[in-house]
Formats: structure tokens, C-alpha cells, sequence
């Protein structure tokens, strides 16, 4: 590793409850919209095996992105990815750092119900919302790597600490 190289820091997704509810709930509403056709109508053979493909497709999509966001701190940008998406912010767009606790709007990389909301200069949508499973730990090397951010947590809101 040269000198200036910084080892990078891989945080994972913290998960919730009400997430484990909702991706449960999700299955359901998946499922039942597959088969339950299958049981109105007559069906062949084919029919039966198309839909356990698209069931098995759609369950594993969604268990692929969310078995593995990660958030990892390169040399110079943030790599927050999950499944086939990845957002790289390079340390010097980032503006600000809160609490996120609006569960349905905006650019989501996280299973809970709570987690950080980063702002930043670049990108499409300027902020992104995670859930580090230590988002003190996680705070800190922000910070340490991206000094001139303004983090707007109390102490008490942080989890993982």
C-alpha cells in the first residue's frame, strides 16, 4: 500500500423489524399476485414453471440488494452500494450529514426505518439515506476523511454506539 493510500472501511446496513415486516409483507403480495392466477384458471405446466421463475427472479432481486449494501470508505469517495446499484460521492461534494427518519422519499440505501441522510453537491438526487449498524463509527470516519462536513445529529439520535 503506498503512503498516501488510506485502508479502506466497509460498514453494513443496519436492519430493523419493521423493514423485516415489510420485505415478509412484500413476498406475500409477490407471491399471491404470481399463483394465485394459477389457481383461477386452468394452467399447464409451463404456466406453473414461468411463474415460480418470476416469483424466485423477483424474491431473489430483492434479497440481493438488500443482503448487500455496504457503505465503503475509499481513498477519496464514499461507495455506497446494494445489488446492481452503486452511488461513488467523492468526499469534497459532500455538504451536510442528519438524522433520516422519512421512510418513503428519496434515494434509499437501507433497511430501517431510521438511518443518516448525506447531502451532497453532485448526483442526481443530492442526498442519499443509509443506516450504518454503527453510525457513530461510521460518523467518525466520515468526518475524519471529510472534515469540513457539517454532521447535524445530537449524540443521543446515533445508533449502533
Amino acid at each position: 500500500m503506498h503512503k498516501n493510500q488510506v485502508k479502506k472501511v466497509v460498514f453494513h446496513t443496519r436492519i430493523d423489524s419493521f423493514t423485516v415486516k415489510v420485505m415478509v409483507g412484500s413476498s406475500i403480495v409477490i407471491g399471491a399476485s404470481v399463483f394465485l392466477p394459477l389457481l383461477l384458471s386452468e394452467s399447464t405446466a409451463a404456466d406453473v414453471l414461468i411463474s415460480i421463475v418470476i416469483f424466485l427472479f423477483s424474491i431473489g432481486f430483492f434479497c440481493w440488494i438488500g443482503m448487500s449494501i455496504r457503505y465503503i470508505f475509499h481513498n477519496d469517495y464514499l461507495l455506497v452500494k446494494g445489488g446492481p446499484f452503486r452511488y461513488r460521492i467523492r468526499y469534497g461534494d459532500i455538504t451536510e450529514v442528519s438524522q433520516a427518519d422519512d421512510y418513503i422519499s428519496g434515494l434509499r440505501m437501507m433497511l430501517s426505518k431510521t438511518g443518516l441522510e448525506i447531502f451532497y453537491r453532485s448526483g442526481l438526487f443530492g442526498s442519499i439515506k443509509i443506516s450504518p449498524d454503527d453510525e457513530e463509527r461510521f460518523l467518525a470516519e466520515l468526518q475524519r476523511r471529510c472534515p469540513g462536513v457539517e454532521i447535524v445529529i445530537k449524540k443521543t439520535d446515533l445508533k449502533g454506539s
